[in-house]
């Protein structure tokens, strides 16, 4: 049977309180940023904030209620196990959606330096954990979204799409990899990725001339787009955080 065209305002997820609609989308766009600016430290954190999203539609889908956001939630092993031997949800997410939660949280608990002997696995593990979030994310749409079948189809599509971070750790070297960016934008990219020196910001820029470099930060200085303290170190402001989110880059 062909889908009806979406009518309501929140299409993404039919049938699943909109408060988890909204902050499911939000945590899911904070592993996207994470992971293209190779936020690596935090974006186990990420992921599992999502995943706690995801606990909550599971006892929304089990009980039609779920833990309020913000409070803790008490048995996350007991919450996975009951949906995934619930015959009546379904079956992609009792076998599919249901283990692979359990072991994104694993990640975000088990796998930091610190239980692996000092081997740092944060690279690899991160490139897992993002593609498992956007396969989860693109399946709820799959199986929640009221959308027409060539809307959902183009959502999911997006997801499939190969991402590479913004930002690259290359040794202790951290290095921009989008060559489209405009030396401003590059600079509110480095920025964005945390308060940085001079010599940091104009060792990650396209620009080669220094002195044109620095009347380019006297410029954005004068424009709020940043901040540049006493010491020389600067800083992202909201104005500068705006236009770079501003599209295209």
């Amino acid at each position: 049977m062909a889908r009806k065209k979406q009518k309501n305002k929140h299409p993404l997820f039919a049938g699943i309180p909109k408060e988890l609609e909204k902050t499911l989308t939000a945590e899911y766009k904070k592993v996207i940023g994470r992971y293209q600016s190779s936020d690596f430290e935090h974006h186990e954190t990420s992921v599992g904030k999502f995943c706690e999203v995801i606990l909550r539609i599971f006892e929304y889908i089990l009980t039609k209620k779920f833990t309020p956001i913000g409070k803790q939630i008490s048995d996350t092993g007991k919450i996975i196990n009951n949906l995934a031997n619930n015959s009546g949800a379904d079956v992609s997410l009792r076998t599919k959606v249901a283990p692979l939660v359990k072991i994104l949280l694993g990640f975000r608990n088990e796998r930091d330096a610190a239980h692996l002997g000092g081997v740092n696995l944060e690279r690899i593990d991160t490139n897992f954990t993002f593609y498992a979030t956007k396969w989860i994310y693109a399946e709820l749409i799959r199986l929640y979204s009221d959308m027409d079948t060539k809307q959902i189809q183009q959502k999911i599509d997006e997801s499939a799409d190969i991402m590479f971070p913004d930002i690259l750790k290359v040794g202790n070297k951290k290095v921009i990899t989008d060559p489209r960016l405009t030396s401003e934008k590059e600079i509110l990219l480095s920025l964005e990725d945390g308060d940085k020196t001079l010599e940091e910001l104009f060792g990650m820029n396209k620009e080669q001339n220094k002195t044109r470099f620095k009347k380019k930060l006297v410029s954005m200085e004068k424009q709020k787009l940043i901040h540049r303290d006493d010491e020389g170190s600067c800083r992202l402001l909201p104005e500068g955080r705006k236009r770079r989110n501003k599209k295209p880059l």
